[in-house]
């Protein structure tokens, strides 16, 4: 018995192709052997168009919002983003663009060069790539600024102080995993570099790399992490030794920087539909199913989920399994967990009902951590991971049966659940919250706001523990409390609450409530929560 994650592949490759060795495993935030680089590239492509539209399109689809993700948005901008959904990413978690960067689609540039080099120069050439077209964003975003390496400065230097060589993220775990290359191969003290000129204040810096014109790394691109005015911070390469590159840099090498082969590897994704089970690639195909975009002659995500696993997922999995997969996970899209299913259903028929689960996490993200910047909006699938283990064991050991999968449905990439934890299913709280009987309130100073939280459980998964409030919304809560709950089974509860605000503002307050199988047990302590908007006037 195991879980794990890492994209799926190697977690549902094992217990697919070791016959006997696992009896069963619950892989979590799992992917499928398209997953990466498809959905770094897809999120990354939204993002470099919505940059500045970000906060209206999380305004719009946050309690008490429009709901119009749309509305404000030019056309090109409009398209990106239903592009994007219907690949399958969650909307909601737009409330992390700014935390959620480009995941590790600088280190797998490489890996499409290693692919398919061909692709950088019939992006900008032939028609049919984005690129191709002169008055299209990626031409207008592209920047290729020759200029001459001044000096090399030593990360201690004061153009340098207090900078990281390797980007930070605010999560943890599993978002962490593809950065440890670089941490186990950080170099302490890696110079930067000073240019003759700095890129224009507006200049789209993201993926940006230095092109060696001259000197000793006449031709090499030099990964950039960071750009500072006209010093740049080199990112630690997969395929270059950098205190050895960087110690043949000398002032007066002529160099580009360049973002040329990052705004391309941006769209590479519509370039490479795979087969029909991948529903996602329907916006790329015409009516008769052919591909309406040029496509590359090898498919780069299947050579890279061998690569990870040398064995793609095909659903004849052995033994018991509980697949975990977050509603608002921003790498492992949730419609991967579905597609698991269904490649499932094909291999194994009508045993795979007796053999597997899936349960999704309701605002959950890829990462399981809980830090206070995002408490008030996710919660943690720890809880559900842990009791999903035993529950597995059970199972195996025991013939125990756990509960039911969740009760979902897909549609144009999303994944949608039900609104009661009876027809939902799973094991995870659904919580419902309300202030002064809305979901959007406006009050004024001093006014008490009167707020009401219902909860449930699905049946025989344990019982309803705690309740905690937000009142501020940011993500600071208070101690447990009770819930009035059913006195029969504990499935169902509600609470009502009051709060008086005393300076204006905007307050997202948040109800998050614990179910457990045993309440004494911290490491099984699953968790939902919902929001509501307060708007507090002088």
């Amino acid at each position: 018995m195991f879980g794990g994650s890492g994209g799926g592949y190697k977690t549902l490759g094992c217990i697919e192709n070791t016959q006997g060795v696992w009896d069963g495993a619950v892989p979590f935030v799992i992917g499928t052997p398209r997953t990466i680089p498809n959905v770094f590239m897809a999120r990354v492509h939204a993002m470099r168009l919505l940059k500045d539209k970000f906060l209206q399109v999380t305004d719009a689809l946050d309690s008490g919002g429009s709901g119009d993700m749309y509305a404000g948005l030019d056309e090109e901008q409009a398209d990106a983003l239903r592009e994007v959904t219907r690949m399958g990413f969650p909307p909601k978690t737009w409330f992390a663009w700014d935390q959620i960067g480009d995941g590790a689609l600088s280190l797998l540039l490489y890996a499409v060069y290693l692919c398919d080099p061909g692709y950088f120069e019939d992006f900008w050439n032939v028609p049919g790539y984005l690129g191709a077209d002169p008055h299209s964003s990626a031409c207008r975003d592209r920047l290729q600024m020759a200029t001459t390496v001044e000096t090399i400065l030593s990360q201690n230097s004061d153009a340098s102080a207090g900078q990281e060589t390797v980007s930070e993220i605010q999560h943890t775990g599993v978002d962490e995993a593809w950065r440890d290359y670089i941490k186990r191969n950080k170099l302490a003290g890696i110079p930067c570099i000073r240019l003759q000129d700095a890129p224009p204040e507006e200049a789209y810096l993201q993926g940006v790399c230095l092109h060696f014109q001259s000197g000793a790394l006449a031709g090499v691109k030099l990964p950039v992490d960071k750009v500072m005015g006209s010093v740049v911070v080199p990112l630690l390469s997969p395929t270059l030794d950098l205190t050895s590159a960087l110690q043949s840099v000398k002032p007066r090498d002529q160099v580009v920087l360049d973002n040329s082969d990052y705004i391309a590897l941006q769209t590479y994704y519509r370039h490479q539909v795979p087969t029909p089970d991948y529903k996602v690639w329907d916006q790329f195909r015409d009516e008769k199913g052919e591909p309406i975009y040029p496509q590359r002659p090898i498919l780069a995500p299947e050579l890279l989920a061998k690569n990870a696993s040398g064995y793609p997922q095909n659903g004849n999995f052995h033994g018991k399994v509980i697949i975990l997969e977050s509603m608002l996970d921003e790498c492992a899209y949730p419609w991967g967990a579905d597609w698991y299913f269904h490649k499932a259903l094909e291999a194994k028929g009508e045993q795979a009902f007796q053999d597997l689960r899936v349960w999704f996490t309701d605002n959950a993200m890829h990462g399981y951590s809980e830090n206070t910047t995002n408490n008030n909006r996710i919660v943690s699938y720890l809880g559900e991971l842990y009791q999903a283990l035993l529950d597995v064991a059970a199972w195996v050991e025991q013939g125990v049966e756990p509960a039911p999968s969740t009760v979902y449905r897909y549609e144009d990439g999303q994944i949608f659940l039900p609104e009661t934890a009876e027809e939902r299913r799973g094991i995870q709280p659904v919580v419902f919250l309300e202030g002064n009987g809305s979901k959007a309130v406006t009050v004024k100073v001093g006014e008490p706001v009167s707020f009401t939280v219902q909860a449930a459980i699905p049946r025989n998964t344990g019982e309803l523990t705690s309740l905690e409030w937000d009142w501020y919304g940011d993500g600071n809560y208070t101690a447990p409390s009770p819930l009035d709950l059913c006195p029969v089974n504990k499935t169902a509860g509600k609470a009502q609450g009051t709060f008086t605000y005393q300076q204006p503002g905007t307050y997202f307050v948040a109800a998050r409530v614990t179910s457990n199988r045993h309440p004494q047990d911290r490491f099984t302590q699953v968790k939902n929560l919902d929001r509501v908007r307060v708007v507090v006037t002088a």
